[in-house]
């Protein structure tokens, strides 16, 4: 006959030794379950939305396995009647149950880092690190000390030369919150340094291009990277850098620091209109149909441009063109004109930042640039040459 007893008490010892704690049993991680109260406080202006904030929590050494993907909301609470204390920002305070959670944070024990992450215009983070106390508890209060996060360093431009950017990075430390002789550098392990084109630039760092990544090893971190002519005389947008912050790793941060300018560019930088082609197969061709419509084909700039302007002019008198039409594409057909005629192509640029430009009427036989008309379509006039 079995004898369940030994059974019994065998499987229970095999719970009591896994490492794996596949339910997470009662596991919380709190500022307020030892009754010893701290706070997360966001500084004024911060939006301190559900949209807003951003929350993640792992285990140490283990954030691709035990990263909780719960929305921050099931273990963030905002402060009501219920906190005593007093803040010119939002206020909260962190208390979650992992087993009860909505999702599969993997269990974190021993350590664990909580990363969480808001809105004023850019980013900003605190990072904090506690090792679980007896009972099952991630105890924060145990830091001593309200949670307040701080901008992401911006990277502040050194010195630009041929596209290669040197900018420093101030320390990120006084946004992390670790037990005595704990250091940021064992969490806080690097700089995403990012780029972006435009106007106006995203808070969100998958929309910019990771250009650098620069070890963190506490204090003020220096890097240089290649990121490109900060004001190419053919591209109008302002080049951008930023920061996120990597934590053990490969936690990046999803918001980016304020964003700095590249360069001192000047605000009449901008594409310029290049030259239509005035021989070969893409050079204007005029056909008239029987119903004394003239068609007008032509190929492309040599320079992208966003449209074209057809000018209409007096046979004999060189400078006497006027706007046919300021918007045109190949093939454009307009009325067969009074009299003799002739016409020319002007390619159009319309810019993000102003001005719009007109590019290259085409040249004279002596290589000059044939002058503008009394009437233009655009005011200004921006010549790129060709490649």
């Amino acid at each position: 006959m079995p004898r369940p007893g030994p059974c019994l008490v065998l499987t229970l010892t095999l719970l009591a030794i896994s490492p794996v704690r596949a339910s997470c049993f009662a596991t919380r991680f709190s500022q307020v379950a030892s009754a010893n109260y701290h706070y997360v406080l966001l500084p004024a202006g911060s939006q301190g939305t559900d949209d807003s904030l951003v929350g993640k929590f792992w285990q140490l050494g283990a954030p691709a396995v035990n990263q909780g993907s719960c929305d921050e909301t099931n273990w963030l609470h905002r402060c009501g009647t219920d906190c005593t204390v007093q803040s010119d920002g939002p206020a909260f305070y962190i208390d979650g149950d992992l087993q009860s959670m909505p999702c599969n944070p993997g269990c974190p024990q021993g350590e664990m880092v909580l990363l969480l992450e808001d809105l004023a215009s850019y980013g900003e983070f605190l990072a904090a690190r506690v090792d679980e106390s007896p009972g099952s508890l991630f105890d924060y209060s145990r830091l001593g000390v309200d949670l307040r996060p701080i901008p992401i360093p911006p990277p502040i431009v050194q010195s630009m030369s041929n596209g290669t950017v040197t900018v420093q990075i101030a320390d990120p430390a006084p946004g992390f919150y670790g037990l005595p002789g704990v250091p940021a550098t064992g969490t806080i392990t690097a700089f995403r340094l990012l780029t972006f084109r435009g106007t106006p630039q995203p808070v969100s760092r998958t929309a910019w291009t990771e250009a650098a990544r620069f070890p963190y090893s506490g204090g003020t971190t220096t890097g240089s990277a290649f990121v490109g002519d900060p004001c190419p005389s053919n591209d109008p947008r302002p080049l951008f850098l930023a920061v996120a912050l990597e934590l053990e790793g490969s936690v990046v941060s999803e918001y980016v620091s304020t964003p700095k300018s590249a360069g001192n560019c000047i605000p009449e930088r901008w594409f310029g209109g290049g030259h239509a082609a005035e021989t070969g197969s893409d050079a204007l061709r005029l056909s008239r149909s029987t119903a004394g419509e003239l068609t007008l084909t032509w190929g492309p700039s040599c320079v992208t441009p966003n449209g074209f302007a057809v000018y209409e002019g007096v046979l004999g008198d060189w400078t006497s063109h006027v706007p046919l039409s300021c918007g045109a594409l190949s093939p454009a057909t307009f009325s067969e004109p009074a009299g003799d005629a002739y016409f020319l192509v002007v390619p159009q640029m319309y810019n993000s930042i102003p001005p719009d430009v007109e590019g290259s009427y085409g040249l004279l036989r002596d290589g000059s640039e044939r002058p503008r008309g009394t009437q233009t379509c655009i005011p200004q006039q921006g010549i790129v040459e060709c490649p």
